[in-house]
């Protein structure tokens, strides 16, 4: 049970755009997960994460469980898992929805949580916060089980304007098969952990500073898309117990077919439309793809300081965007990668037709340094 609080809170503080809004974040808080020294397993992790605050109340928290980037958007108290694509454009994340689904899990929980105040508080980066006790309460098939669970110690300002509750029920729901997880409580988290071993593991606030990111969402189809994948991954999960039970281990391969069938959207050529920005936008300048570097050409790390000085205008940039893309791409070989396949592909596919079309107008000069730079890449 503590491994799995502790899981769930290490992320609980991240085509036609006829429908897409873009988000303006107004704060940044930067959280920290502390574990107990003994527990070599995860006493050398990085558990550092963020979550961005919309001015509308919306949630984008980004972080690192053990090596895997999990990014979720959260708007009126219902959490997606998103990737994080060009030009901060949030696309569902299906795959790590895939993923974490469990395909023979009968029981589906309740969850709830009986909130007791208690007389202690605590003053965390200036802000003063009271103590509660959170106890887990099961509930399956209408009848509550409280055994063999393990309370949280939680210290939270009710009556701070950033209400971030909300987010840890919706996250907790996100990553486990609940119909429904409930705090019963509201107020900006500053510090949780096991009762237990609050003292020593917990969750802890370390900042809030301004922020004045963005991200830009269509949120009716990130809705759409993500049920598109749940449908289609229970209907996966109907099929095989439908095989298992019959012991049709012949067609399995039939089932397999299902989930990958399902889950790959129709395609649309949309590579030669040019998005309107001004800096690349890449996964592996991710602070958190550090994980991952072991798996990417030594290149990748390194991208702006090995860039040759062209003497047209723009080319840097374009011979990055390629570059980078493809870099991108290495990170992929992870499940719980959080680059958009699709977009990576395009501005891959749309940078090389570019270099293609403008080789006939480089100078001698930027020509000789273009080739002996893509030669020179491991």
């Amino acid at each position: 049970m503590k491994k799995l609080i502790l899981a769930a809170l290490i992320c609980t503080f991240s085509v036609s755009f006829a429908q897409e809004k873009k988000i303006n974040f107004t704060k940044k808080l930067n959280y920290k997960i502390t574990f107990k020294k003994t527990e070599k397993e995860v006493a050398t992790a990085d558990f550092k994460f963020q979550s961005y605050v919309g001015k509308n109340k919306e949630f984008l928290t980004t972080g690192n469980i053990r090596g895997q980037i999990v990014n979720f958007y959260t708007e009126n108290n219902n959490t997606h898992l998103v990737n994080i694509g060009l030009n901060n454009r949030l696309t569902a994340n299906n795959v790590y929805l895939l993923n974490g689904y469990k395909l023979f899990e009968d029981e589906v929980f309740e969850q709830k949580f009986a909130a007791s105040k208690l007389n202690t508080s605590e003053t965390i980066l200036g802000i003063p916060c009271e103590n509660f006790i959170l106890k887990p309460i099961f509930v399956n098939n209408g009848e509550e089980n409280n055994n063999e669970t393990e309370n949280l110690k939680a210290c939270i300002n009710e009556k701070h304007a950033i209400n971030n509750m909300p987010v840890l029920s919706s996250i907790f729901n996100s990553l486990e098969n609940f119909r429904k997880v409930d705090f019963n409580i509201s107020g900006l988290i500053l510090k949780m952990g096991p009762e237990k071993t609050y003292n020593e593991e917990h969750l802890v606030l370390e900042s809030i500073t301004d922020n004045n990111d963005y991200a830009l969402i269509d949120s009716q189809k990130l809705i759409a898309d993500t049920q598109k994948a749940k449908d289609s991954i229970i209907a996966l999960t109907n099929e095989w117990k439908k095989l298992y039970s019959d012991s049709a281990v012949a067609n399995v391969d039939s089932a397999a077919a299902i989930r990958d069938y399902d889950l790959i959207p129709e395609y649309k050529s949309t590579y030669k439309i040019e998005p309107k920005r001004d800096t690349v936008n890449l996964a592996i300048e991710n602070e958190s793809s550090e994980h991952f570097l072991k798996g990417i050409p030594k290149h990748c790390t390194n991208i702006d300081k090995e860039m040759p000085k062209f003497e047209m205008k723009d080319l840097d940039y374009h011979v990055k965007n390629y570059v980078g893309q493809m870099c991108d791409m290495y990170l992929t070989q992870s499940y719980a990668h959080s680059v958009a396949i699709k977009i990576t592909l395009d501005e891959i596919r749309r940078e090389a037709l570019y270099l293609l079309h403008i080789r006939e107008k480089l100078s001698d000069k930027d020509r000789k340094k273009l080739d002996k730079y893509l030669d020179s890449l491991d």
